[in-house]
């Protein structure tokens, strides 16, 4: 049985990655707030303890001894709220932390622990972005729960050499896709997140891909030998 967990996957490169790993044989279990799929699970990642409770549920009936290969993706994200920190609310602070970072973790915990002794190919994929390691204003918690993911990953990389059957752990930037992320910063306002016009325009030049093409690109690179706390870059 090959499985393949997807954070996120309601829409956008989720929801294409669910669609390409299900078509691929796959049996693929999607986590979303919307749920809209047959293999979703209902999970907000605002809320972390009931995320992972969630998690942890959605996987009892799995049997990890029957698992040939296992692949996780966070894909899930959130760039609200857009704009100078001191102006937000501390619930939308926390909101987006908890949705980006922390419940992020949890769910990947979770899933850890359940497959834990699996011995096969045990791939997790943190989906990440070029805010991770270049500043935009407008999306300070954004950009630093992305690169507090990578650290993550590569601490966590370090970690598993150390297990009998260990998680290759990596991050994969997608690059620039056509999704409701896209036309969200668009729609923002200059006073916001001054780089609005650079979105814009990439968009009116044909500069985003599909993300049918990403998701492609993402099961073609996973496929290949990965270096445990890698950054690795889907060429659409």
């Amino acid at each position: 049985m090959r499985i393949a967990i997807v954070t996120g996957g309601s829409k956008g490169l989720g929801s294409a990655l669910c669609t390409q790993l299900s078509n691929q044989g796959f049996l693929v279990i999607e986590f979303s707030r919307s749920a809209p799929h047959a293999y979703s699970f209902h999970l907000d990642l605002a809320q972390p303890e009931a995320a992972r409770k969630s998690t942890q549920l959605s996987l009892q009936s799995i049997d990890p001894k029957k698992c040939n290969e296992l692949l996780l993706i966070n894909n899930a994200g959130t760039l609200t709220p857009i704009g100078p920190i001191w102006q937000k609310s501390p619930v939308d602070v926390v909101a987006n932390l908890n949705t980006n970072f922390t419940a992020a973790i949890l769910v990947i915990s979770e899933v850890m622990r359940h497959f834990r002794d699996a011995p096969c190919r045990k791939l997790i994929v943190n989906v990440t972005s070029g805010a991770a390691i270049k500043g935009y204003a407008g999306w300070s918690l954004y950009c630093a729960a992305k690169a507090a993911m990578e650290g993550f990953v590569r601490a966590l990389a370090a970690e598993e050499q150390h297990q009998d059957q260990p998680f290759v752990c990596v991050s994969i930037d997608p690059g620039v896709i056509d999704t409701e992320m896209q036309a969200l910063i668009r729609a923002t306002s200059v006073a916001d997140f001054p780089d609005v016009e650079r979105f814009t325009k990439r968009k009116q030049d044909g500069g985003l891909s599909s993300p049918e093409s990403v998701a492609a690109a993402i099961i073609k690179l996973m496929a290949l030998d990965l270096k445990a706390g890698g950054r690795y870059d889907a060429e659409a």
